[in-house]
């Protein structure tokens, strides 16, 4: 470094060799000071610009980065990402698998953030997606304004990356299915009795909504049990809403065999009487802890019909309860049942009347059985 200094001006107040060498040094701490606080700003950018996203991290297994939002409200529904939902899952692995059905299979998940496993309902793909599509729309619009202590909770949904997913709390108990003819240990009377006041109040519900809601799927399989057997009615893969000023609507026939409506499968319209229907076929079961059988008519139904005609009702209850149960409940839900099942709709009580019976509130009336034949 080479310095020019003029001959006149050595002396006095001249060049200062000190005051240079302060100078050099003030400045290069005022750059660093400049360069730190960059460095902070920058710094305090990117974090802030990273706290907007609620998860980010690197699923290790799916080999996919995950940044951003897990969850969002829209239409006061929540809607999850599905590389949320596809961590959640372990990338939809059997392992995580718990059920499955004809729409698509169910897989235990646990979402971040979230103190409890939930459900995820994977629906299958299929080559109409457009109507796959509406209905899954209509179903997250029904079950979204659902609230009762005996209809699984609805949490949210997500349909992105050509998928359709629904998310469900998970209940921990199995179905009423498995605890009727597959579990271990034999499900009692009083559970029994539990769970249909439960699956009765479900439907009450359901049917008196402003429009109504129709199940169309009442079976054993859709009605999970929590850990003191409280019924909780989900799968609403077929739910529709109907005008409470109609009785009945023109539907595409759907449900399962064992519990369908004989007048909606004749006639292709669905009403609340359809679905008292499955539900008087599911207290028959419950009683008889025996699985309805479908070849020429319903061959459970029948059995009760006939031992009403010969007054031996309580022939057709579950051996294994081994007379463990309160005889006056068995025929009162034997009998609701064979109410439930008539041919005539217009016969069979509403879903208000049916938990009244149960509950005792009101008097089981008479009951007229008609044949097929008669009924048409």
């Amino acid at each position: 470094l080479y310095c020019f200094v003029p001959a006149g001006n050595q002396q006095g107040s001249g060049f200062n060799t000190k005051s240079f060498s302060t100078k050099v040094v003030a400045g290069s701490i005022t750059a660093a000071i400049a360069v730190v606080a960059g460095v902070v700003v920058l710094l305090v950018c990117f974090m802030r610009k990273r706290a907007r996203f609620n998860h980010h991290r690197l699923n290790r297994k799916t080999e996919i980065l995950i940044e951003m939002p897990m969850e969002e409200e829209v239409h006061n529904t929540r809607r999850f990402s599905y590389a949320h939902l596809l961590a959640a899952t372990e990338n939809f692995s059997d392992s995580r698998k718990i059920g499955q059905g004809a729409f698509g299979a169910v897989y235990k998940a646990q979402l971040m953030n979230w103190t409890t496993p939930v459900a995820v309902k994977r629906i299958m793909r299929v080559a109409d997606h457009e109507r796959a599509a509406r209905d899954y729309d209509n179903e997250i619009k029904v079950i979204s304004k659902l609230s009762h202590p005996n209809l699984v909770p609805f949490v949210g949904s997500c349909d992105e990356n050509g998928e359709l997913l629904l998310v469900y709390e998970l209940i921990h108990n199995g179905t009423l299915d498995y605890h009727l003819h597959y579990a271990n240990t034999i499900l009692s009377w009083s559970r029994r009795y539990k769970i249909a006041l439960g699956m009765a109040s479900a439907l009450n519900y359901m049917h008196g909504n402003h429009p109504r809601v129709l199940h169309r799927d009442i079976k054993p399989g859709n009605v999970m049990l929590d850990e003191e057997f409280n019924a909780k009615v989900g799968d609403f893969g077929l739910v529709r809403q109907v005008p409470i000023d109609k009785t009945s609507c023109p539907m595409t026939i759907f449900g399962s065999s064992r519990y369908i409506d004989p007048q909606y499968c004749s006639t292709g319209c669905i009403s609340p009487a359809s679905d008292i229907y499955g539900f008087g076929v599911v207290l028959l079961e419950i009683a008889s802890g025996e699985i309805p059988q479908c070849l020429k008519g319903n061959g459970l139904v029948e059995k009760f019909r006939r031992l009403y005609y010969s007054n031996s009702l309580l022939d057709a209850v579950d051996r294994r309860l081994n007379g463990d149960f309160d005889e006056e409940q068995m025929k009162r839900v034997i009998l609701i049942g064979l109410l439930c099942v008539q041919f005539d709709r217009h016969m069979r009580p509403s879903s208000k009347e049916v938990l009244g019976y149960l509950e005792g509130q009101l008097p089981v009336p008479q009951l007229h059985i008609k044949t097929c034949k008669q009924a048409k």
